[in-house]
């Protein structure tokens, strides 16, 4: 838990770093997913509607995320822009709230609405963190 006082805001800048070196990592993700994909379901059925691959793609990114914003609050680009995810209280991610941030910033991050809400947002959190009660802090030294 943090105190909230020396709890420090990442500047947008960092913030779309992140994002971007985050964008990388994720497509890096789907093309593994979609070799499996690719090597497993379709030499069994052949042939698979595209809706059922893209719910695949979420699904596998989903399990990316989830995973890494409960067991340390940070992706790998989190990690290297020393920024982490914590409830709106300061505590640790549970399972639930990982799943209600991945589910809410879908919509958020495709539409890019959630990231600019981080303009209008006086706390400087995104649509998807103001959503699910969650904040970005930067942990560097």
């Amino acid at each position: 838990m943090y105190q909230r006082e020396l709890v420090k805001k990442p500047k947008l800048l960092i913030i779309l770093g992140s994002l971007l070196y985050e964008c990388i990592l994720v497509t890096s993700i789907c093309f593994i997913a979609s070799y499996l994909y690719v090597a497993f379901f379709l030499q069994v059925l052949k042939e698979t509607p595209v809706l059922v691959f893209q719910i695949y793609l979420i699904f596998v990114c989903g399990i990316y995320f989830i995973s890494c914003w409960t067991l340390s609050g940070q992706t790998l680009a989190m990690k290297t822009w020393h920024l982490k995810v914590v409830t709106s209280e300061g505590n640790s991610l549970t399972v639930q709230r990982s799943i209600l941030r991945y589910l809410v910033g879908i919509p958020s991050a495709v539409f890019l609405v959630g990231f600019f809400w981080i303009l209008v947002d006086k706390q400087n959190r995104s649509l998807h963190d103001y959503l699910s009660r969650t904040e970005v802090i930067d942990i560097s030294q």
